[in-house]
């Protein structure tokens, strides 16, 4: 994933006025995605991950992310296109975190996705090491 991605991203104000980010991202001959989050930084703000059709959403994720420090693969969306949507607590600020990696499986590890999936959500149980 280019380091300049999330610059194709996009604000936008929904019905009720509040205005989020959202980008859309596509790995064509995917099966499943998952972004790496680096520097996440997002306080009380909110950063959703979900596919096209919606009946995949994860998050939200807050905070430092998952383990607090920042550096954490999201969940994986089992679809060749997920979209990241940031809910900010202030929309002023510049973007408070990068993606440096994109985890693309395809259909040679479809078999082997349930249990990416089932190590994603033990990943979410593990406890920081300090």
């Amino acid at each position: 994933m280019p380091a300049d991605a999330l610059g194709n991203g996009a604000w936008e104000t929904i019905p009720d006025g509040t205005q989020i980010w959202r980008l859309t991202i596509r790995s064509p001959g995917a099966v499943g995605i998952r972004l790496h989050f680096k520097d996440f930084s997002v306080g009380n703000g909110q950063v959703w991950i979900y596919s096209g059709d919606r009946k995949q959403v994860f998050g939200p994720y807050s905070g430092g992310g998952m383990f607090g420090d920042g550096d954490f693969w999201s969940d994986v969306v089992g679809a060749d296109n997920a979209i990241v949507e940031y809910l900010p607590t202030d929309p002023e600020l510049p973007l408070p975190f990068s993606t440096s990696d994109l985890a693309h499986f395809g259909m040679g590890t479809q078999r082997s996705l349930a249990s990416v999936l089932k190590e994603t959500r033990r990943s979410h149980r593990r406890q920081p090491s300090r």
